[in-house]
């Protein structure tokens, strides 16, 4: 349930084993009631596929089973995969993980799938430390990926460092050999938003899509200090130029002539329909998945 404090809105949840629990979902009451109150959402069919639990980075937010202290689930063959696929009739497919580019049959799948299960859009999910080798990318590029999904700031990696560094010599060879490009920065502050523009400024030939997503606190972010939809979008100067979402917690707003979603994952399964995709599970089981 819902509850509103002078300070903002409150989702409190309950769980038969943790108890309940309060979280600041959103400052700006009215923010948040315009879109709550909205019954126009449609769905958007997309699936997400992990094709491995396996990943060569530790991101501290992840939701993956990568970051898990138990064995992990075995890769799926490549057949198991075009199979899945072929009965879910998803016009585009997210290839996720964990990292799909330590699957070192990775361009075979892409190539089994675009023959095989007649997908029209697939997308390799990744966080941009393989594809740094050019060669590599174009191979991916060849063998059917049709776009790549890279995060601009990745919580926990130094801004400047190796890591970040990576995702921005993928986003390089992406744009030389111009393969079209959704990109992710997930934010903890406001200041992290101009630089996410001019990324957009410079790359747009390539940029097609964007998302900025502020990142829940889950015991890393101090959540009085973790920014909102409302703010980013107020930083944005589009607080008077934005249109609803699929879901109450996201605005979709246009920046630099390209589409971007500002969103904020909230466990309010409630309002969670429809959802933002569909996503197949360790046991091949699959089931709504709220990307945000």
């Amino acid at each position: 349930k819902y509850w509103f404090a002078p300070e903002g809105v409150y989702l409190e949840t309950a769980c038969p084993d943790h108890g309940t629990a309060s979280e600041l979902i959103e400052k700006d009451e009215r923010f948040f009631r315009e879109a709550y109150e909205y019954d126009g959402y449609a769905p958007v069919r997309h699936l997400i596929m992990p094709v491995t639990y396996r990943c060569n980075l530790s991101c501290r937010y992840c939701y993956a089973h990568s970051n898990y202290k138990h064995t992990l689930p075995a890769d799926r063959s490549i057949d198991r995969m075009v199979e899945i696929v072929k009965g879910l009739n998803c016009p585009t497919v997210n290839l996720a993980g964990g990292e799909p580019t330590v699957r070192e049959d990775l361009p075979e799948l892409l190539a089994a799938l675009k023959e095989r299960a007649v997908v029209k859009k697939l997308c390799v999910v990744t966080n941009g430390q393989r594809t740094v080798d050019e060669k590599y990318l174009r191979l991916l590029r060849d063998q059917g990926m049709d776009f790549l999904f890279l995060p601009l700031f990745i919580p926990g990696y130094d801004p400047e460092g190796a890591v970040v560094g990576n995702v921005m010599k993928s986003l390089d060879n992406a744009y030389r050999l111009r393969i079209p490009v959704w990109i992710q920065a997930a934010v903890e502050r406001i200041d992290q938003v101009p630089p996410v523009l001019a990324v957009i400024e410079k790359y747009r030939k390539v940029i097609f899509n964007i998302t900025i997503r502020s990142v829940r606190p889950y015991g890393i972010t101090d959540p009085r200090a973790m920014v909102h939809v409302s703010e980013i979008i107020r930083s944005l100067g589009k607080e008077n130029d934005y249109r609803f979402g699929n879901h109450p917690f996201n605005r979709h707003v246009m920046l630099h002539g390209r589409a971007a979603k500002i969103s904020y994952w909230v466990n309010d399964r409630n309002r969670l329909d429809p959802f933002d995709a569909t996503y197949v599970i360790h046991d091949d089981s699959v089931v709504p998945f709220h990307k945000g």
